[in-house]
């Protein structure tokens, strides 16, 4: 009996000090949960009902992301959810937020210079549809502008492009 019980007291120790690091970077969110958010007004004005706390914030690793941080509203939606890699990442900023009824409102985008997309910009009406979306390419891509917007209808109303030579 003794034998048995050293052993599993010997596993258990031997598994809690083994925690892999994704555990610990769990706590650590867990923590900064629990921490008032520096702007809940920004996610309060992407159409938040109530208050918001961050998901993530500031979290660096050795990965490619290097930060992302996001807000959930009383439901449980994602209300706003922003990223950003680092240089070693192809994009470089992606920002975007969600309307009450759990569509995305807006999504921006920005790319560095190691891609092609130097910024695309969207935003959806209440119905859900796009009501407009933007782009631009770097020198390094044909298409140097692109815009478009839609109607009350869905149908494309306008759209105007431009290519880089």
């Amino acid at each position: 009996m003794w034998p048995l019980l050293a052993m599993g007291w010997l596993t258990a120790t031997a598994f809690r000090f083994s925690l892999p690091n994704l555990d610990r970077q769990r706590r650590n969110a867990l923590h900064r949960e629990s921490m008032p958010s520096p702007t809940s007004k920004s996610a309060s004005v992407a159409g938040a009902r109530g208050s918001s706390s961050p998901l993530f914030t500031r979290h660096f690793s050795r990965h490619r992301i290097n930060e992302i941080w996001a807000t959930r509203n009383n439901s449980g939606r994602i209300n706003e959810i922003w990223a950003t890699r680092n240089n070693s990442g192809r994009i470089n900023e992606i920002w975007a937020t969600r309307n009450n009824s759990g569509r995305i409102n807006e999504i921006w985008a920005t790319r560095n210079n190691s891609g092609r997309i130097n910024e695309i910009w969207a935003t959806r009406n209440n119905s859900g549809r796009i009501n407009e979306i933007w782009a631009t390419r770097n020198n390094s891509g044909r298409i140097n502008e692109i815009w478009a917007t839609r109607n009350n209808s869905g149908r494309i109303n306008e759209i105007w492009a431009s290519t880089w030579h």
